[in-house]
């Protein structure tokens, strides 16, 4: 059937039409892909509630237990993706934990202001799962592992009545999973758990302990939101 020469003409600039509007949205997350993966380097802000179980501790050969309550931790970290699904990163992170009760002689019972902290320094290995998509972002779990330093651990306590602080170091180590949320940019926001083993610290008494060792087992359980932005 022969159209008219109007409607012929017409129908060439809508079917252009129509293709163009059809491959833009393609276009537009091909080029978003590929901006995510020509960034392999990130950086991420942390944040979230850390869970410190009870430590057995040991003072002047008397043993106990700290009991510990709530806690808030947060961090950074700088990272580079090395293939599709193995990236590196190092990262620093900070814990706090009130100090309710001290279960151990020579330590008051009642402890309202106690708090027990560490400052971590960790190299983390991650590896990420096969994305799994959700209309136009992907969620990606992963699975990770961290060798590193307990910089510091600290608590402040009261003994006697009188302040007293004890502090010390060691190494560590730690467990990761989440999952990151990826829409095709350059920025990523994520959730995950961790749980970090800095095994028995030994640390040195000042203040009202001068001259006293505290041996302290540390082990901790962290939820945290994270968002990064990648380069």
């Amino acid at each position: 059937m022969n159209l008219p020469r109007t409607v012929r003409s017409s129908s060439v600039p809508l079917a252009a039409a129509l293709l163009c509007a059809s491959l833009a949205p393609s276009a537009a997350f091909a080029q978003r892909a590929a901006t995510a993966t020509d960034a392999p380097w990130y950086v991420l802000l942390t944040g979230g509630a850390s869970m410190v179980s009870d430590p057995n501790v040991t003072l002047g050969g008397a043993s106990g237990r700290l009991e510990l309550g709530s806690g808030t931790t947060f961090g950074g970290a700088v990272g580079r993706r090395f293939s599709d699904s193995l990236r590196g990163e190092l990262e620093i992170s900070y814990r706090s934990n009130s100090v309710k009760r001290a279960g151990v002689q020579g330590l008051d019972a009642s402890q309202p202001d106690g708090d027990l902290a560490a400052l971590f320094l960790m190299a983390n290995v991650y590896y990420d799962f096969a994305p799994i998509p959700a209309g136009p972002a992907r969620f990606r779990p992963y699975v990770g592992l961290g060798l590193g330093f307990a910089q510091e651990v600290d608590t402040d306590l009261r003994a006697r009545g009188a302040a007293a602080q004890f502090s010390g170091s060691g190494a560590a180590w730690q467990l990761a999973l989440g999952v990151n949320w990826d829409y095709g940019s350059r920025w990523i926001a994520g959730v995950g758990l961790r749980y970090t083993d800095a095994g028995r610290v030994d640390m040195t008494g000042s203040g009202g302990v001068a001259g006293q060792n505290l041996d302290l087992r540390y082990r901790a359980v962290t939820a945290s939101a994270s968002i990064g932005y990648r380069f």
